[in-house]
């Protein structure tokens, strides 16, 4: 991405006047450029007012020596404007920002959500108001107001709400690369490692009154920053997702999962563990000694979801993880179990949003 600067009038440049640009973003910063221009057209000095986004660290860097930028500009004569040769990648916007960090309170009465889904980020939900079911992969809870759920991108899930009686919650999607701060190399991240089933960690919690209080406060604080769409905000929003899940090391218990082993389930967690072989509803229909009619509509009845659907989405999370191990998009398509590498593109950018080799770029690690 260039940089353009309009030129300073002669007037301008003779008091050695100041053009300032409005954020230029680039893919780890956001950087707000103050140029000190001659009546040569060179650059004799610059002020970087820099937030770096990765790190949340905003800093300031003076270069007050003789610098001459002027081989990395071209002046046009037509427009008037210096045309940049920065070597600027495409990075973030405060549009992509607030794609990476979402927070919203929403009331509903629907019955169903639409089938199971996973997100690209990882997933707050927070129950204010009524109550619902919520399945993540074979397993499912009954969740009430002050109970929480903390789900990962890799975490096939939904919700039911059979009685259609309102409830309200918090949904917070975020990207976890935002609290990377959080732990270093070798060590355990201790706000992710919330969301880490392979350590046991519970997906989901019940909050007493003052863990509810702070985790209700911290959404609300990251609700009315976001939309600010500035630096200042984004940063206090991100710190009130940190202390949203520091309020969570103590006053919560994890909520028990039923005891019942419905029929879904077990057919989940035959999928999971075969999620990359042909999938033949007559094949699947034989393993639970059912007919394959029976079995579709006993699953949707217990899920509101398709078999199928379900499968393809564990097929996803499976070529998630491996695009973002760095592994080439053809052989991660055959690896998740598509058999045909078109169906495999068409699906994974229906599901995500973006293609395999977009999202291997974006999210690798």
């Amino acid at each position: 991405m260039g940089i353009s600067l309009r030129r300073q009038s002669r007037e301008r440049e003779s008091s050695r006047g100041v053009a300032i640009f409005s954020m230029v973003s680039t893919q780890n910063f956001l950087v707000s450029f103050m140029i000190y221009s001659s009546r040569t057209d060179k650059f004799d000095g610059t002020v970087i007012i820099a937030y770096n986004i990765c790190e949340c660290l905003p800093f300031i860097a003076f270069f007050i020596a003789d610098i001459d930028f002027s081989p990395c500009l071209r002046y046009s004569k037509a427009s008037r404007f210096y045309k940049g040769a920065f070597p600027v990648p495409k990075g973030y916007s405060f549009e992509l920002l607030q794609e990476r960090l979402t927070c919203n309170l929403s009331r509903s009465t629907q019955t169903f959500t639409p089938d199971f889904h996973l997100h690209n980020y990882y997933e707050i939900y927070l129950l204010t108001e009524g109550a619902v079911t919520f399945l993540i992969e074979d397993r499912q809870w009954r969740i009430a107001c002050g109970d929480i759920v903390l789900l990962n991108d890799r975490e096939v899930h939904k919700s039911l709400n059979p009685g259609g009686q309102p409830y309200s919650r918090y949904v917070v999607h975020f990207d976890p690369a935002l609290l990377a701060a959080f732990g270093g190399e070798g060590t355990e991240n201790l706000l992710l490692s919330r969301f880490d089933r392979s350590t046991g960690a519970p997906a989901v919690l019940h909050l007493e009154a003052a863990a509810y209080t702070a985790v209700v406060a911290a959404c609300c604080n990251m609700e009315e920053a976001i939309p600010e769409a500035t630096a200042e905000g984004f940063i206090r929003a991100q710190a009130h997702l940190a202390l949203l899940l520091c309020a969570l090391s103590s006053g919560r218990e994890p909520v028990q999962e039923p005891h019942s082993h419905s029929f879904s389930a077990r057919v989940m967690e035959y999928l999971q563990a075969h999620p990359t072989e042909p999938f033949r509803l007559d094949h699947l229909a034989q393993v639970f000694r059912v007919d394959k009619h029976y079995l579709c509509r006993r699953f949707r009845q217990e899920t509101g979801g398709t078999v199928y659907h379900y499968l393809q989405l564990k097929r996803i999370a499976l070529a998630q993880g491996l695009l973002m191990q760095g592994e080439s998009v053809s052989a991660v398509g055959e690896a998740a179990g598509f058999a045909d590498y078109a169906n495999f593109i068409r699906t994974f950018k229906k599901q995500t949003g973006m293609s395999p080799g977009q999202y291997g770029k974006r999210f690798r690690a």
